[in-house]
């Protein structure tokens, strides 16, 4: 009985810490991070189908060394997104984070399913009047022991594909995207918000952008990467310059995963500067 009076003040004031944490998160940001816990309880689809973008989408997990990757559009023809579910029934967000972006907001947020700590890592952005997920990955929040190698390995593979924007080299850009359930988003140098879910529009897109002139891409700031084979994500801060247009400043999320050896890109946004 002693005990279980101990574990009962635990986590209430675990939920407590989580909502001072939280208290400056819009009401909808919240709702769709629980509402994604709660689908994540269960294997139904529908429930986390309808809790991504009719634009393009891409969720990202793992459960052991099995990659989970889905999109809306894969979803539809779901009865089930898994064989289990990924969080237990006390699973609870000890921290959420938010920050509002032009046409979309970055979301990370902390939670504990009594075993272990993930990260929720993602962007929304408002759509009928709700906020949905364009990208979502769910990745443990302790890093492997290797997780220096693994950095290493994948800041390396992240210089090299920017170089292929300055050489212009439009296949090596295309060639790291998932075939499908891909989310590319990104605020153009005309304030335009592109987003794409094919890699061939991905492609179409690149070339309309060198036909107008060369495709700069400076680093501003070193990558954060964080290894959690075999996911990955990484954000940069890059200066941007399309065609001899005014650079610009831009912070990029990318979403990977290990297929046959090799890191994949599930989903990309670019966004400004948070202000």
């Amino acid at each position: 009985m002693k005990r279980m009076a101990v574990l009962t003040i635990l986590v209430a004031t675990c939920l407590a810490a989580g909502a001072a944490a939280q208290q400056d998160v819009p009401e909808d940001v919240g709702k769709l991070c629980g509402d994604t816990v709660a689908a994540l309880q269960k294997t139904d689809a529908a429930p986390l189908r309808d809790l991504f973008s009719v634009q393009a989408s891409s969720f990202l997990a793992a459960q052991g060394d099995q990659v989970i990757h889905l999109g809306r559009a894969s979803l539809k023809d779901k009865e089930t997104w898994a064989d289990q579910p990924l969080f237990g029934p006390q699973t609870f967000f000890s921290e959420i984070k938010y920050s509002e972006r032009l046409y979309a907001g970055r979301v990370e947020a902390k939670l504990n399913d009594g075993e272990r700590d993930y990260i929720f890592d993602g962007i929304c952005l408002n759509e009928g009047q709700r906020k949905k997920w364009l990208m979502l990955m769910v990745r443990p929040d302790q890093a492997p022991e290797d997780a220096e190698t693994h950095r290493s390995q994948l800041l390396q593979w992240l210089m090299n594909w920017q170089s292929a924007f300055r050489r212009a080299d439009l296949d090596s850009l295309v060639k790291p995207l998932a075939e499908k359930d891909i989310a590319l988003a990104v605020v153009g140098p005309d304030y335009g918000f592109y987003v794409l879910y094919d890699p061939n529009q991905v492609k179409a897109l690149l070339a309309q952008a060198v036909y107008m002139g060369a495709i700069e891409l400076g680093t501003a700031a070193e990558p954060i990467i964080e290894p959690r084979p075999p996911l990955a994500s990484a954000s940069a801060r890059w200066q941007v310059t399309v065609g001899g247009m005014q650079a610009g400043t831009m912070d990029a999320y990318l979403h990977l995963f290990l297929q046959d050896g090799q890191w994949r890109v599930a989903a990309l946004c670019g966004l400004p500067p948070a202000q």
